[in-house]
């Protein structure tokens, strides 16, 4: 099989299925309805949760993050986005922009790559794994991603490319390889556990992962499980938010099955015999007609099963593992079938091997989100189990053992929390968790981490220091928050990483940030943290705080009111500004006059003109529109953008301190705004974060033309300038931090480019030419997430070149070309 490489150039001179979840039953969600609306979802959950305190692994975080991404997105009305809802606002922008405009972006990425644990942290990890499988060599490994697409290995791990970058979505629950012809690869798009990536069907490769094309099913929500039939490779069954569907021809129609509409989590073949079929979701279902028709099977299982996972073994084809979480999230039971399935037994029900502790002796778990189940290919009596740690029974589920843990230097080999799927390819068991994927080669003794090269870290935000180009914290969902510092990441705090900043009078100092306002501070350079928080105070999701741009101990934190410290939160000295008791969603401060502050709760903007002393408001886009980010020019405290989101999006301007607003939307579709910056030495330039990428305009063009060349269709959260490099950062959900260079000095390189240069084959074999009317002075080959795989030296300033390329994975890859005299191209090579 020939590889085709697809090459990126960048010259430089140096969403939404819940149902599966406990609240959303009947008992909760009391209003019975196909689509319930935001509030509807909103109101069960707090009739499931009560008044309880927040509790680890019952699902409280995992609904928390849901709230804070779909609320905007279903302002005001409640009304839930269809889930291809901004790849249509895209195209329809697309059709519409000026096709002249000249937008040459040359995005980067920083990471995480790799990390190393630093003395604070305890939960690294690249982000999390929804499913993986192993191709027919052995060697070749897929992994599918909630929203940093599917990626691919061709040496058992040790290095990963993905070629998904362009897809509508980079949601991803499911891959399979067909068995005969290990070239075809099917992908199920949506995320399964999360809802945090809506699903736009089915994708196949008929090239091993190298291009992909629609195969249908595009209206079943979530694709949550695909398997082949191995006697007749054109047959595929596929579990989905909407029932069980099946293809006869490979994809190209799908038909479906009598198992209902209801979602199916799981599906798979007895050993040995493709008439019988298995599926599972708050239930066990059978089919003995390959597929045509499914019955529920009750006996030996208990109710009230919140979720089951199955496993099967061809060494004992009679029988059928479930794992089963409770209503509560947590372990409700093992259950084995000797007999295909037609009845079964109670393994155990104890200790609870879906929690925290390592000897189950708590009552945590989250069982609707995290559950998996294995069963060894040496004996049909080893199984392992996955709900936060891993743990292995030797006699069938009966006692339990604990494999690994979800915090570093437990003594026990180290898997990330939260375990999605646990799957034996030969001897090797394989295990995508939040944090990667892992794998024991010796039956769960000792882990190994082979997620080092995936780019797939979900960022809610970044803080860079202003005075230096090598410093970033950032915050990241399941994955803590990390410091990036000279092309390294370690992992410096633990839980889901949020807001961080940079104190820029000293760069030892630094806050970072967990879920709901658990706010921290260094004066260490990261190695140690104490909590600066507001105690007693509700915090948002991301919780939002800035420093006093002259005084460096002021800092003010928005919880559900506005407070501020004079001491770093060290003295918990915080005094509220506010009395509203709200959810305060954003808030900034002016950095020439720190007397202007601006802070937002859904569509109104407050501004103050001393300190906090008194407040004015108002509402930039009307009181439909859901505030979603705020940025002040830097040299004039009267200066200020506003996003906003929900059934129409807005991009405002005031020159008044929000006196008055003026819409700067013109030709931008409804795409969800996330965020915004300006440009402090161009003229109104300005660039907007959105659901699909980034965008630019300035106070001399009549549109907003796109700045996403180079990088991945992926959601923006947070855009920062660095002003030492003059670099444009990206916060993604699900791709890391990229970094361009400015609209501006983009625009001024390209002004130098060489008359002449091309490079070819594209997409390419094992070789590419490069051909310039300028000498090469050096090439540069990096993979996509930033790392250097291959350097050329032109020594004789060649200006023809034909580079060997066939060592690399297949996949995407930037190439950097210097020129004699210092010049290089920014040109962007599409597929």
């Amino acid at each position: 099989m020939k590889k085709r490489l697809f090459i990126w150039i960048v010259s430089i001179v140096f969403t939404c299925s819940v149902s599966a979840q406990p609240w959303m039953q009947a008992k909760y969600l009391t209003k019975s309805n196909a689509k319930p609306t935001f509030f509807e979802i909103q109101s069960a959950f707090k009739k499931y949760w009560g008044n309880k305190p927040y509790e680890k692994c019952k699902g409280y975080k995992q609904y928390k993050r849901w709230e804070y991404d779909m609320e905007p997105k279903s302002f005001p009305d409640g009304i839930i986005p269809s889930p291809d809802k901004y790849i249509n606002e895209y195209i329809t922008f697309k059709k519409g922009a000026n096709k002249s405009a000249n937008s040459i972006a040359n995005w980067t990425p920083l990471g995480i790559l790799s990390w190393t644990n630093g003395t604070s942290g305890y939960n690294p990890g690249n982000g999390r794994v929804n499913d993986m499988c192993v191709s027919t060599d052995n060697n070749t490994i897929y992994i599918a991603t909630p929203s940093g697409g599917v990626w691919k290995s061709n040496n058992a791990g040790q290095t990963w490319n993905t070629t998904f970058d362009n897809q509508t979505s980079l949601g991803t629950s499911s891959v399979v390889v067909n068995p005969s012809n290990p070239n075809i690869v099917y992908v199920g798009t949506g995320d399964r556990d999360a809802s945090d990536a809506p699903a736009f069907g089915v994708l196949k490769s008929t090239d091993a992962g190298a291009t992909w094309v629609s195969s249908g099913l595009t209206s079943a929500g979530n694709i949550n499980k695909l398997i082949i039939n191995p006697l007749r490779v054109a047959t595929m069954f596929a579990a989905t938010g909407a029932g069980i569907y099946v293809t006869y021809n490979s994809g190209t129609t799908w038909t479906k099955m009598g198992a209902g509409s209801s979602e199916i989590k799981n599906i798979c073949y007895k050993p040995n015999d493709t008439t019988v079929l298995y599926a599972v979701s708050d239930k066990f279902i059978k089919s003995s007609n390959s597929g045509l028709t499914f019955t529920q099977v009750t006996s030996g299982l208990p109710t009230g099963v919140e979720r089951y996972e199955i496993a099967v073994t061809s060494l004992n084809s009679a029988y059928v593992y479930l794992l089963a979480s409770n209503s509560n999230s947590s372990f409700q039971g093992v259950y084995r079938s000797t007999n295909s399935g037609t009845s079964f037994s109670t393994q155990s029900t104890t200790p609870n091997i879906l929690g925290y502790a390592a000897d189950g002796s708590d009552d945590s778990g989250q069982g609707w989100y995290d559950l998996a189940i294995a069963v060894s290919p040496t004996s049909s009596e080893k199984i392992f189990i996955g709900g936060v740690n891993v743990w292995y029974s030797n006699d069938g589920g009966i006692n339990w053992l604990n494999s690994s843990m979800w915090y570093t230097g437990s003594g026990l080999p180290y898997t990330h929390a939260d375990i999605h799927c646990l799957k034996f390819y030969g001897t090797k068991l394989y295990c995508g968790s939040d944090g990667g994927i892992f794998r024991t080669d010796d039956q769960g003794v000792s882990w190994n981490n082979i997620s080092s090269g995936l780019g797939i870290t979900q960022f809610y935000r970044m803080g860079g220091d202003p005075n230096s180009a090598n410093l970033i914290y950032a915050g990241a969902q399941d994955n803590g928050c990390n410091k990036y510092q000279s092309g390294s990441w370690t992992h410096v705090v633990g839980a889901d990483g949020m807001e961080c900043v940079v104190d820029y009078s000293n760069s030892s100092t630094a806050y970072v940030c967990s879920q709901n306002g658990g706010l921290q501070r260094t004066t260490d350079g990261g190695d140690t943290f104490l909590d600066v928080s507001v105690q007693g105070a509700t915090g948002g999701w991301v919780t939002p705080y800035v420093i006093h741009p002259t005084s460096p101990n002021t800092i003010y934190a928005a919880y559900d009111n506005l407070y501020v410290s004079t001491s770093g939160g060290v003295n918990a000295d915080w005094t509220a500004l506010t009395t509203i008791n709200t959810e305060i969603r954003d808030l900034a401060i002016a950095p020439s006059n720190p007397n202007y502050l601006y802070y937002a709760t859904t569509s109104t903007l407050y501004i103050s003109k001393n300190a906090g002393q008194t407040w004015l408001s108002s509402m930039p886009g009307g009181s439909s529109s859901y505030i979603t980010d705020i940025y002040v020019n830097k040299t004039n405290p009267e200066q200020v953008w506003v996003t906003t989101t929900g059934s129409v999006d807005g991009v405002y301007f005031s020159g008044n301190a929000g006196t008055s607003f003026t819409s700067i939307k013109k030709n931008m579709t409804n795409m969800n705004f996330k965020s915004i910056t300006h440009d402090e030495h161009s003229n109104g330039a300005i660039y907007l974060g959105t659901e699909i990428g980034i965008y630019y305009t300035d106070s001399t063009m009549t549109q907003w033309v796109e700045y996403n060349d180079g990088l991945p269709n992926v959601i923006v959260n947070e855009l920062e300038i660095n002003y030492v490099n003059n670099k444009l950062r990206a916060a993604t959900y699900g791709r890391g931090i990229w970094e361009s260079d400015l609209y501006s000095v983009a625009t001024s390189v390209d002004s130098k480019e060489p008359a002449k240069c091309s490079i070819y084959p594209n997409p390419t074999n094992d070789f590419v030419n490069i051909k310039s009317s300028s000498s090469i002075t050096k090439v540069m080959v990096l993979d996509v997430v930033g790392r250097n795989v291959l350097n050329l030296n032109c020594d004789s300033y060649q200006k023809e070149l034909k580079i060997d390329v066939s060592m690399l994975v297949e996949g995407t890859y930037f190439v950097k070309i210097h020129f004699e005299g210092g010049q290089q191209i920014i040109k962007f090579i599409k597929n």
